[in-house]
């Protein structure tokens, strides 16, 4: 629960005076009120212009949130100064510079620890400006702050100076025996002086064990003892050096880890609980380590319990205290003397999704994409929430730039609250978006690799390529080519047609080469052409990767040439089956004695849905339709083509060395006839599966780790737009 922290009106007063002495703010200087009422840096928010003259300018509701709405602000209205935890300081600099604020006289900063490469990166986007950044620091406890550093670039330090005490505030670091330390030895903080609190609201016991009196330079002093480790560096400054006890700052929120894992601890089913701060790539979370009694291992088992938990923690706790991950270890870690050791606790990691949550359109194919960016978890479920997987305030506000970068629709923060799944997010940016997505489809397109476009089978889709883009790695480019006519929209009638589609889409996202291409069956065609096209351009083509395809020439048939629709349907559900390893149970005789093929159609969009499977609940049958409507022109396009062209790049063959219908090709030529159709080498690798496990878990694994040996890993040089 909150601890009710008793401040003094000579305490607050004497931090406006030291705010006044330090910046000497004046009727043409304007304060940003943007922190919350809640939170102590509101207090000289509000009252430190109004007591000196300047002007106050007050934030809307959530805007500490919005970085693009405090650019607008600091413009509108020439704001001067202003204050940020540091990660919001990071989100913030990501649109401000020297120009779009160029009024900024001073930032200020705290709530958190600071780190020299944000203030490097601070002072490079605003080297044309005379901004002044400040590290302050100081607990509610102490009337805010208690000290403050002018911030420089500086090298050989490993943290960023707390600076000096505040006029009539004095601090000390002692040792457990409450002497003073030396300078250079750590010790723990004590605050003392004009600013020390009265302690907390009906809280004795707590006011008597942080509020204490001891004896410094032969008078007794009453100090507030702050947890914090840190120490006295040669110029003068304090260095802050982390916590003495397992309290941590999260976004600005102080938080006692001992008080979650107490809560943890009282549930009948946990034995031991420990709680610890995760990060990676910058982002902060709240990671839970469990040992399960072992009468309840069958329902710690269950994948609902952690979800019950979660639950029950959110009943009494705040959201910002419930851990986003739970780990159920066997024993948790220990030191040689038999406490538990923190830094061996593993990180936290994710399960891979469920194949019945796949993405079912190119919109949450992209979300998913963009949330596993931004969250740093290797899988995401379209019915995963947000914030159960460690998101919060901050990382809301850069996804949502990511689906302003990639949709050019700009949803406010608050909808991923209202909306917190890709499911649900998908549904909504459908609605607001007045765009139609174009069938080139980027599943990573924040990598630091030349990218590599992949082309999909006859069934045209690109969903299922999903999973060799994520196991290739988010830090290769990953472009899927849908083909056209999954929308309504026109279909190519010929493989020549339909790759030069598609090779018009590739070159307006990457002008030049050097090109990289993928197709999976059919699309093994598609690429081929499309290689033709880029070499008879004189462009390079560094890569063509053909996943098992035979070549143009074995004169195959269309094998949906004299198929009823009914029996289509029948197919394509066996299809998805095969795909999502998920048993659907639609016999086609059950479907033949159904009144018309519209009815057949509902019947299957019915049971997809039902299955979770691809499609959009008010537009399914029509989806399927669209379907065998590309299939049906799409497997006539195979069959019908035939080329006598040869490439001058080579080709790498990848055969699935398990036989299906759909892989059994009768194909005597070597190299399934691919020899025929280059100047240079063919080269046949062997992936485990067969024509269409080979592109799902566990198998596809084994074909990203062969196919990324033969992939560029320096970024195109080309323009990319």
């Amino acid at each position: 629960m909150p601890k009710g922290a008793m401040n003094t009106h000579v305490a607050i007063v004497n931090r406006l005076l030291c705010m006044q002495d330090t910046y000497v703010l004046s009727s043409q200087d304007r304060v940003l009120q943007k922190t919350p009422f809640s939170f102590d840096v509101s207090v000289w928010e509000f009252f430190w212009p109004l007591l000196t003259g300047a002007r106050l300018v007050v934030a809307k509701p959530e805007g500490h949130k919005d970085p693009l709405y405090l650019v607008s602000v600091i413009a509108k209205y020439e704001v001067t100064m202003l204050h940020f935890v540091p990660s919001m300081l990071q989100v913030f600099i990501n649109y401000a510079d020297g120009q779009n604020c160029r009024s900024l006289k001073w930032v200020t900063c705290g709530g958190e620890a600071l780190n020299f490469e944000l203030i490097q990166e601070f002072f490079s986007r605003f080297e044309h400006s005379k901004v002044e950044l400040h590290n302050f620091y100081g607990p509610t406890e102490a009337a805010v702050e208690v000290s403050y550093w002018p911030c420089q670039i500086e090298t050989g330090r490993a943290h960023v100076p707390i600076g000096k005490p505040v006029a009539n505030t004095q601090l000390y670091v002692l040792n457990e025996n409450h002497q003073l330390m030396p300078q250079g030895v750590p010790g723990e903080l004590y605050i003392g002086g004009i600013q020390v609190g009265r302690g907390y609201w009906n809280r004795p016991e707590l006011t008597a064990e942080k509020f204490i009196e001891v004896e410094l330079f032969g008078k007794i002093e009453r100090i507030y003892k702050t947890g914090d480790l840190a120490r006295w560096l040669p110029d003068g400054n304090l260095e802050y050096l982390g916590r003495i006890d397992h309290q941590i700052k999260l976004r600005g929120f102080r938080i006692e880890l001992g008080e979650i894992e107490a809560v943890l601890s009282q549930h009948e089913a946990v034995k031991e609980a420990v709680v610890n701060l995760y990060e990676a790539d910058g982002n902060k979370r709240l990671v839970a380590y469990l040992t399960i009694d072992k009468t309840e291992t069958s329902t710690a088992n269950d994948p609902l319990f952690t979800d019950g938990l979660r639950d029950s923690l959110k009943t009494q706790l705040p959201d910002y205290m419930v851990p986003s991950a739970f780990m159920i270890l066997e024993n948790l870690p220990l030191t040689p003397n038999g406490k538990i050791d923190r830094k061996a606790l593993p990180a936290p990691d994710k399960n891979t999704r469920s194949e019945s949550t796949f993405p079912r359109n190119n919109v949450e194919l992209q979300l998913v994409s963009i949330w596993e960016t931004v969250l740093n978890v290797p899988f995401v479920d379209i019915h995963d929430d947000f914030f159960t997987l460690g998101g919060h305030s901050l990382l809301a506000v850069k996804l949502m730039s990511h689906i302003q970068e990639q949709f050019s629709v700009r949803l406010p923060v608050r909808a991923l609250f209202q909306h917190p799944t890709v499911a649900a997010l998908a549904a909504l940016l459908s609605q607001e978006s007045t765009n139609s997505f174009t069938n080139l489809v980027p599943i990573h397109r924040t990598g630091t690799t030349n990218p590599l476009y992949c082309l999909p089978g006859v069934f045209g889709s690109v969903m299922y390529l999903y999973p060799l883009a994520s196991s290739l790695g988010q830090q290769q480019r990953f472009y899927a080519l849908q083909t056209p006519g999954l929308d309504g929209s026109a279909i190519p009638e010929s493989i020549e047609e339909l790759a030069s589609y598609h090779l018009k889409l590739l070159q307006q996202q990457q002008p030049t080469g050097p090109y990289q291409l993928v197709g999976h069956s059919s699309g093994g065609k598609v690429a081929f052409e499309m290689a033709l096209l880029l070499e008879q351009q004189g462009e390079t083509v560094s890569l063509l990767a053909i996943l098992d395809s035979d070549a143009p020439g074995s004169r195959q048939l269309n094998p949906l040439a004299d198929t009823s629709e009914v029996d289509f349907l029948t197919g394509l559900v066996r299809l998805y089956e095969r795909l999502m390893n998920n048993s659907i149970k639609l016999s086609s005789e059950a479907l033949k004695t159904l009144p018309d093929i519209e009815a057949a159609y509902t019947v299957v969009a019915e049971a997809f849905l039902q299955h979770k499977i691809f499609f959009a609940p008010k537009a399914a049958v029509d989806e399927l339709k669209a379907i065998f409507n590309v299939m049906r022109i799409g497997e006539q396009a195979v069959a019908n083509y035939q080329t006598s062209r040869k490439l001058r790049c080579p080709i790498h063959l990848f055969r699935a060395s398990e036989e299906t219908a759909e892989s059994k090709f009768n194909d005597t030529r070597e190299a399934l006839g691919w020899t025929q159709c280059t100047h240079a080498t063919v080269t046949v690798h062997w992936v485990a599966g067969n024509h269409l496990s080979m592109m799902s878990n566990p198998h596809v694994k084994t074909l990203a780790e062969k196919l990324s040996r033969y992939l560029l890993s320096k970024p195109v040089q080309g323009k990319m737009l």
